[in-house]
């Protein structure tokens, strides 16, 4: 008798569980890990990517361990000049160093998926392999300059053809002359804009299950797949203060970005027809139209997308790290930081949309497209609450497109409809727990309300839970599920219902 297709799910999980645990030990996560000679549970939040407080200190320092980065590191730089140089500028090169060791690592992906309801897409099952392979590089050139980039060497979960494509690279230049060190940074480059309500490149739930929807919603009838994640190309001045006593402290972020569709959008909010208005609009015709609009450009307009960044935290380490130095860097524990941190930001942007989608339906010709006539915003408010081994996140982001001129659809009995206005508000409460020093599980709740003139579709709520265990420093098994109530018609993939076994490896 054939095994029911849940059972074999089940029975894969637990084949696949004692075959991770036995992997032998791959050693730390290179990059940071051999520069230093430390543990990646230095500076993430028990399991990799998620970073603890001194991990998001040494990330806002441009990538340099606090106070004094120098006597902590154990690879001797490559130096670029000697100290004596310095007094001479502008009449020689300004020193620098680089790093001794190639700044290089390699992560690997590996999953199992089961898709209960999935209608859209052929199989219900699906195996990758090694789905991806990312090349990361990382370090710093002398005290002010430092650098860091992902490179997707491989990525491929269906029959398509793989693809490699630059996912970030940005650098930062840290002045060190009249007490800015730190406290005003600039960076250029691909990054995610730290406007964004969560940092999904260094959380757990995005690793392990999938981006939060208010980083990457896609307002479709709008045709605007602008998003946080993975990253947008521009400019970005950040910085911070330690608050008295050394802890806490401000944060603040500004930047101007080009505010182009990304992959992800683009990718998870496709479908050929629309959830809940069904046939009334082809989601696969506009994909298609803003693609062709964006192709071969930067950007698909003249204008620029800006945003800035506040957060207070209060207690815990400096947001800067701490103003001592420590004889050695602590490995354990590390993700206890008794806190709560207050951010806000706004995000305002503009972009093109279709002015009627009802055009590719009946004609399959592609309807007027203003490269300036979406103007939206995107702003709201996030508070963390650290204490003892858990880690719990609210978070309200409001998503306000206005399309000048209107945009023409069809209703649900068929009659032809305006409509300019294209709000949704997304509530997110998200908790990570140290059961052990290896094993997080994590919760993520999501309320999102869309309120469109026309195209709308009824509120619904998303559920994740993800297990991660690191089965050796550098490599991780996970185990997720995903649920979407009060869903409609065809599911796209970002609202799909899903149950996924993961490996990860860094090396």
């Amino acid at each position: 008798m054939e095994m029911p297709l849940f059972l074999r799910f089940v029975f894969a999980v637990v084949v696949a569980l004692p075959i991770a645990l036995l992997s032998s030990d791959a050693g730390a996560i290179p990059v940071f890990a051999r520069k230093y000679q430390t543990a990646c549970t230095t500076c993430h939040y028990a399991a990799f990517p998620q970073l603890n407080a001194f991990g998001n200190a040494f990330r806002d320092r441009g990538y340099r361990i606090p106070p004094d980065d120098e006597v902590y590191v154990k690879d001797t730089p490559v130096s670029m000049g000697v100290e004596p140089w310095k007094k001479l500028f502008p009449h020689a090169v300004w020193p620098s160093d680089m790093p001794g060791l190639p700044p290089l690592s390699i992560v690997a992906f590996s999953n199992f998926t089961y898709n209960p309801h999935r209608r859209t897409h052929t199989g219900e099952t699906g195996f990758d392999g090694i789905g991806e392979v990312e090349l990361l590089t990382s370090g710093t050139y002398g005290e002010s300059l430092s650098f860091f980039g992902a490179l997707g060497l491989y990525g491929r979960n269906d029959f398509t053809p793989s693809r490699t494509e630059l996912e970030r690279m940005f650098f930062i230049y840290s002045p060190q002359f009249r007490g800015l060190a730190h406290h005003v940074n600039f960076q250029v480059g691909r990054f995610e804009p730290r406007a964004a309500p969560f940092r999904d490149h260094v959380d757990l739930m995005t690793s392990g299950v999938s981006p939060d929807l208010a980083n990457t919603w896609a307002v479709v009838p709008a045709s605007n797949y602008t998003a946080f994640f993975p990253s947008q190309q521009g400019i970005e001045l950040f910085g911070g203060w330690n608050g008295p006593g050394g802890k806490g402290g401000l944060s603040w972020a500004a930047g101007v970005v080009n505010g182009s569709p990304t992959d992800m959008a683009v990718d998870n909010f496709t479908s050929s027809t629309y959830p809940r208005v069904g046939s009334l609009m082809n989601m696969s015709a506009i994909k298609d139209g803003v693609e062709s609009a964006f192709t071969g450009k930067m950007d698909v307009n003249g204008s620029k997308d800006y945003y800035a960044r506040l957060q207070y935290k209060l207690g815990g380490m400096g947001v800067l790290g701490s103003s001592s130095q420590e004889a050695s860097l602590k490995m354990a524990q590390n993700w206890q930081d008794p806190s709560v941190t207050f951010g806000t930001f706004f995000y305002r942007g503009v972009t093109g949309a279709f002015d009627d989608i009802t055009a590719p339906v009946f004609s399959g010709a592609g309807a007027n497209y203003g490269k300036n006539s979406n103007r939206f915003w995107r702003y709201g408010g996030e508070i963390t609450g650290n204490w003892w081994n858990l880690q719990l996140t609210g978070a309200a982001t409001l998503y306000r497109d206005k399309v000048q001129g209107g945009v023409w659809a069809l209703n649900r009995d068929g009659t032809r409809v305006q409509g300019w206005d294209f709000d949704t508000n997304i509530y997110t409460a998200k908790l990570d727990y140290v059961a052990l020093p290896w094993l997080v599980p994590s919760f993520r709740f999501e309320n999102v309300n869309p309120d469109y003139d026309v195209a709308d579709w009824k509120s619904f709520n998303r559920y994740s839970a993800l297990v991660s265990a690191l089965v050796r420093a550098n490599v991780k098994v996970t185990f997720s599920g995903v649920f979407v109530g009060n869903q409609e018609g065809e599911r796209i993939p970002a609202l799909d219902n899903s149950y996924n076994l993961g490996l990860q490896f860094d090396f």
